[in-house]
């Protein structure tokens, strides 16, 4: 009877043993477990942050992206009113010699006309004179 109680004893050690192995294991998995629970706690934590750095990148992103179009669009403006002006070298001109009034005046000559026109008024007089003598 002596050999089957130390053969439960043995057993019973052997189990107990097996089990103090598998707490073992058991403790180190839960002890890796709660560092990665720590190393999630840690980066949900930083989340607000790495959030705000995002908010800032974006917001200085979208600044430059704002002056770099408003540069964008001031050199395309120079370029083509530079274009324009080269183009409207040649339509601008200068006066050379500027108008000036005649010294005496060529047309209508007064004189002239008042003459033929007594002219044709002695004419017609004539002629009507002419005309009621007969």
């Amino acid at each position: 009877m002596g050999d089957s109680r130390d053969g439960a004893t043995i057993q019973i050690q052997g189990q107990l043993k097996a089990n103090q192995v598998d707490i073992a294991t058991k403790e180190r998995e839960i002890a890796a477990l709660k560092t990665k629970i720590n190393d999630y706690q840690g980066r949900l934590n930083q989340e607000p942050v790495r959030e705000q750095q995002f908010t800032d990148l974006t917001r200085g992103y979208e600044q430059s992206k704002a002056n770099y179009d408003e540069l964008l669009k001031k050199k395309n403006s120079s370029q083509m009113a530079t274009s324009m002006e080269l183009l409207q070298q040649g339509e601008h001109f200068q006066m050379i010699d500027p108008p000036s009034l005649p010294l005496k005046r060529i047309f209508p000559n007064r004189l002239k006309f008042c003459a033929i026109g007594l002219g044709i008024g002695i004419v017609f007089g004539v002629a009507a004179a002419g005309e009621q003598s007969s």
